[in-house]
């Protein structure tokens, strides 16, 4: 059982209209955990301990094509937008909507999220070019407990 604490949805809304929902913000072996909803998609981060070391940011940099999430490594920065905090050093991160892997968008969540007319146009422009095969928060997360594992060992010198 994997221990994570975890905090209530938050949404950040940007000045063009652009809608973000924090929908599971968490802890797992010290690293932060974030599966945000946008667009009509979901993306995953993970926040790196600020004792990681830079030493150890570098050689992960080196080796982001090396890890394994869906869809690949798409941010890799050191803060991420309004939702990362200053206790952690490093985000890196994936998006779920790939038309080469079939992925798809979540209209239902969008419009339980309230999306704006303006955002809803563009939901329903991905789900033309996408699928109903969306990725779900569930999997998002496992993907994102998944990466924490793979960066611990990059931590530790195992990779």
């Amino acid at each position: 059982m994997k221990k994570v604490t975890e905090n209530k949805k938050k949404v950040c809304y940007y000045d063009d209209g652009y809608k973000s929902v924090l929908e599971f913000e968490g802890e797992y072996l010290g690293y932060h955990i974030l599966v945000v909803f946008r667009a009509g998609y979901r993306c995953g981060y993970v926040g790196l301990p600020k004792g990681f070391g830079e030493e150890a940011i570098r050689v992960l940099e080196r080796s982001l094509a090396n890890l394994k999430v869906y869809n690949g490594i798409s941010y890799a920065k050191e803060d991420l937008e309004d939702w990362g905090k200053k206790k952690y050093s490093y985000y890196i991160g994936f998006d779920c909507f790939s038309v080469k892997e079939n992925g798809g968008v979540d209209v239902d969540s969008a419009i339980r999220y309230d999306y704006g007319e303006k955002m809803m146009r563009w939901v329903y422009t991905l789900e033309k070019i996408g699928s109903n095969m969306f990725k779900d928060s569930a999997f998002v997360r496992s993907q994102c407990y998944s990466l924490v594992e793979q960066l611990e060992e990059i931590r530790k010198g195992e990779v």
